[in-house]
């Protein structure tokens, strides 16, 4: 069963996973420089694609505004 408070915990730990992934990426570029276009391309389909979205970035069964 979710609660309010466990779907705030949720939430919170989600962002903090945001978070750290954007630090983590931050990091590399600044170790290595900058993604190219081509490895950002790569990167948004495959997040899309375990995701279960389109690379247009909405779900199959989600109309363009709902996502």
């Amino acid at each position: 069963m979710n609660t309010v408070s466990g779907d705030a915990t949720e939430e919170e730990a989600r962002r903090l996973r945001h978070a750290l992934l954007g630090q983590d990426l931050r990091n590399f570029e600044e170790e290595h420089g900058a993604f190219s276009a081509g490895e950002l391309a790569e990167a948004h389909e495959r997040i899309s694609a375990a995701c279960g979205r389109d690379p247009g970035g909405t779900r199959p069964e989600q109309t363009s505004w709902a996502h």
